[in-house]
């Protein structure tokens, strides 16, 4: 898979993908002028990356429970997504996560009462 390739699994821009590359947080080689990204440090990234989203999402909801806005966590999600190295799009995070939240029944944990 090449960079272009990628960086569209990721729905991201090229450039970030380059600085991944440029980083070694995911390997390649150049192919005829092309990066060609090392398939098993792709799927690599891609899990990592996955389970970070998802940690943070859990921060989030437990953060919503505990008082803070939407908008608060909304405001925080790049800075976050620097922080840990994700690689997802900013745009409506923190408002689709705890809207999903919603869509499920929290547990009594996330809202912060003891079991």
């Amino acid at each position: 898979m090449n960079a272009a390739q990628f960086a569209k699994t990721l729905k991201t821009s090229t450039r970030i993908v380059g600085g991944l590359i440029r980083s070694g947080t995911i390997k390649a080689t150049k192919e005829r002028g092309r990066w060609a990204i090392d398939p098993t440090s792709a799927k690599s990234f891609i899990k990592k990356n996955a389970a970070a989203v998802e940690r943070l999402r859990g921060e989030y909801v437990t953060l919503y429970w505990h008082g803070v806005t939407v908008s608060a966590l909304q405001w925080m999600t790049k800075d976050d997504f620097i922080k840990r190295g994700i690689i997802h799009p900013v745009r409506g995070f923190a408002e689709q996560t705890i809207y999903n939240s919603m869509m499920t029944s929290p547990t009594e944990t996330e809202k912060g009462d003891p079991q």
